[in-house]
């Protein structure tokens, strides 16, 4: 709770940068010297507040299935979307980026690939292991799929309040800061 007042600055209201924050070390998302931010009171004011974020983001993912393909599903979708983001990469990385265990991704891979919609090719660097890439397929469904949920939350932003608008557009840097410090550490070994 310390560390959380002194980055948002408890007593004054606004944040305060810490040297290793401003050259993007550290675990939390720089601000500038006078961004004013919301002050929290108590750690149970914390705790309710961080407790909404997992409820919210299910429900908002599932609010989105609308837009998914059905043969992907949840699993598949996150895998294209992260082979998209860091291709080429290893099977084994892929699972420890997705936090998942290598059996349940090389189910999902299989499907993948039986779709169409990633392929593999023997890492030049080490025989043993398998690099895996967008397909021309792949890329032009998951960016579809992007593209539809983006229309889909688009088509909604106009029902929240102006100040709503502003906090979702504020969240989205503190949400990925969010993710990169929960990430599980990868396994030894790979």
């Amino acid at each position: 709770m310390q560390g959380f007042r002194l980055l948002y600055g408890a007593d004054s209201g606004t944040a305060k940068e810490e040297p290793a924050m401003a050259q993007g070390r550290g675990r939390g998302v720089a601000a500038r010297e006078d961004a004013p931010l919301p002050t929290l009171r108590s750690t149970e004011e914390l705790a309710a507040a961080v407790r909404r974020v997992p409820l919210a983001a299910a429900q908002l993912h599932r609010n989105l299935r609308v837009v998914t393909d059905v043969r992907l599903g949840r699993a598949g979708y996150q895998a294209l979307a992260s082979v998209y983001q860091h291709e080429p990469i290893r099977a084994g990385d892929l699972a420890d980026v997705e936090g998942v265990e290598a059996s349940n991704m090389s189910r999902t891979l299989r499907r993948l690939l039986a779709i169409g919609y990633v392929s593999r090719r023997r890492d030049s660097e080490d025989g043993r292991a398998w690099l895996i890439e967008m397909t021309d397929e792949g890329r032009q469904e998951f960016e579809r799929l992007r593209s539809e949920t983006v229309a889909f939350l688009l088509g909604r932003f106009d029902r929240l309040t102006s100040q709503e608008q502003e906090a979702v557009i504020a969240a989205g840097p503190a949400l990925e800061a969010l993710v990169r410090v929960t990430r599980p550490e990868p396994r030894e070994g790979r």
